[in-house]
């Protein structure tokens, strides 16, 4: 039994590797190794941190071992949580399976009002924190340079490899409030399927910036082991009852856009676009005595 569902924000940069733009290759060629996709995220990195250093002292050190994982997201056979925005998912290793229940596309500020209502939120009587690893209600704010998504997930570990067939059953006993949506249990459909390599013992130091968080997931078909995407993210997080470190998200941003310029990643359209923006229409101070 954990001892509390552990509230926090998180601001993720995600970057997915643009296999033409990075090696040169055009439509058809070979995909890099995940040795090489590594090596390119270290030389952009690298790239990026030194341009900001202002020749004072920078570092990026890196350890090249890997670890693989499953990663499932389910749904019933009708759709009825994508329908409602809701994904159901499982990050599977060899010793541990993460759980993770989603909200997406939701008005973020009202996710904490009152955390124990939202349909993520895990049933702590149930999960249990796994070594260090604790059970956490987080709001996720993704980045992909002018794409940006919010949503909020209830995560914890179980112990063992958890990839054997699922049916909701086995996610409203973690997952109460989904029961709404599940008065039977039926069984669950993979949505996708996709084995990962990762690659997270990375660290990028600058002036006053120490990033530890990184990680490169490459993720591949699980059935015909297609290649799909290799992404780059690193994030900034924060206990919901602390401040945002200002400074630090600022240098992350300025990280973000140094990243950006090597040249080597997507470019994803905007979600939001203005026409019109607000913020360029003038505004006028009224004169005194008159009420607007």
């Amino acid at each position: 039994m954990a001892e509390k569902v552990f509230l926090q924000e998180s601001k993720e940069y995600q970057m997915k590797i643009d296999i033409g733009r990075c090696f040169g290759t055009g439509p058809g060629a070979p995909v890099p190794s995940d040795e090489a996709l590594f090596e390119a995220s270290l030389r952009a990195i690298r790239q990026a941190v030194e341009s900001l250093s202002q020749a004072g002292e920078w570092k990026v050190t890196a350890n090249d071992n890997r670890w693989l994982r499953a990663g499932i997201r389910y749904d019933a056979a009708d759709g009825r949580l994508k329908a409602h925005k809701l994904t159901l998912a499982i990050e599977a290793a060899d010793k541990r399976t993460k759980l993770k229940c989603k909200q997406h596309d939701f008005v973020p500020e009202m996710l904490f009002d009152k955390p124990e209502k939202a349909t993520v939120f895990p049933d702590i009587t149930r999960t249990g924190d796994y070594k260090k690893h604790d059970t956490t209600l987080k709001r996720e704010e993704d980045l992909h340079f002018d794409n940006i998504k919010y949503c909020a997930s209830g995560s914890f570990y179980l112990k063992g490899r958890q990839t054997q067939d699922k049916d909701s059953g086995f996610f409203t006993r973690y997952y109460p409030k989904l029961e709404v949506f599940f008065p039977e249990t039926v069984p669950l459909v993979e949505v996708s399927h996709w084995d990962e390599s990762i690659y997270d013992d990375m660290r990028a130091r600058w002036g006053r910036n120490d990033i530890d968080t990184w990680m490169l997931v490459i993720r591949r078909d699980a059935a015909t082991q297609a290649f799909l995407e290799a992404e780059l993210s690193f994030k900034v997080i924060k206990a919901l009852a602390d401040d945002w470190d200002y400074r630090a998200l600022r240098d992350a941003s300025r990280l973000y856009l140094a990243l950006r310029q090597t040249g080597i990643f997507q470019e994803l359209p905007p979600i939001f676009t203005f026409a019109n923006p607000v913020s360029s229409i003038d505004i006028i101070r009224a004169p005194a005595g008159v009420q607007a």
